[in-house]
């Protein structure tokens, strides 16, 4: 799969979200770049991870997807200036839980659909983490197989 056309279809589906809450929503993913995995899970990866660096990014951040090659991986970015997350958030985002958090304009989100990416970028034999700061952005990585 072209990894660059899966990404750019998935940020042209949140261009006008972006848009709204003036957000800069860049594809910095090389256009090269080819990935062996199933490609309904990885748009319903990119969507999610895109769909909540916009949720919790303030007006006139920005949110950008890239790659790497990686030996026989490619490590895809997803890196926003949001507001961010404190360690013990971190420590809870790939376990189930009934906790709700709210975004930059109050938009509800409960997590589940980063348990869902976890276990798509599990089986299509990829890895999912996550670095971030308070108040400085949060940073996704996914590894997933070269083709």
């Amino acid at each position: 799969l072209n990894l660059f056309k899966i990404v750019d279809k998935v940020c042209s589906l949140f261009r006008e979200a972006a848009k709204e809450k003036n957000i800069e929503l860049k594809n910095g993913v090389n256009q090269m770049e080819l990935i062996l995995a199933d490609e309904d899970q990885v748009e319903l990866i990119m969507r999610n991870l895109i769909h909540n660096a916009i949720k919790f990014t303030s007006s006139k951040g920005t949110i950008e997807v890239a790659s790497i090659a990686a030996n026989d991986f490619i490590e895809i970015s997803i890196k926003d200036t949001g507001i961010g997350m404190d360690q013990q958030k971190i420590n809870h985002l790939f376990i189930p839980s009934s906790s709700t958090s709210r975004g930059t304009l109050g938009e509800k989100g409960t997590g589940l659909g980063l348990l869902l990416c976890k276990e798509m970028v599990e089986n299509n034999g990829g890895k999912i983490w996550v670095t971030s700061k308070e108040g400085e952005g949060t940073y996704f990585k996914v590894l997933l197989r070269k083709a």
